[in-house]
C-alpha cells in the first residue's frame, strides 16, 4: 500500500515524536522540567509512570490519526 505524501510526512512526524519521547525519558525530564513535573503529577504520583502514560498516549493518538483519516 502506497501512502500519500502528506500521510507519509505525518507518520514521520509521529515517529520523530516517539524518538523524542524516548530521548526525554532517558534524560528523566519529568524530574527537572517544571511543566513536565506538573503534568506527570496530574496523571500519577509516580511521575515516571505518568510521563510514560502521557507520551505513550501522545504517540498512540498520532498513530491513530495517521491510520484513521480525519474528514
Amino acid at each position: 500500500m502506497k501512502l500519500p505524501g502528506h500521510k507519509t510526512a505525518f507518520l514521520a512526524l509521529v515517529l520523530a515524536q516517539a524518538a523524542h519521547s524516548l530521548e526525554e525519558y532517558s534524560g528523566r525530564l519529568w524530574e527537572v522540567f517544571p511543566p513536565a513535573t506538573f503534568l506527570t503529577g496530574l496523571v500519577s504520583e509516580d511521575r515516571e509512570f505518568g510521563f510514560i502514560v502521557i507520551n505513550a498516549g501522545l504517540v498512540l493518538f498520532g498513530l491513530w490519526c495517521a491510520v484513521w483519516p480525519v474528514r
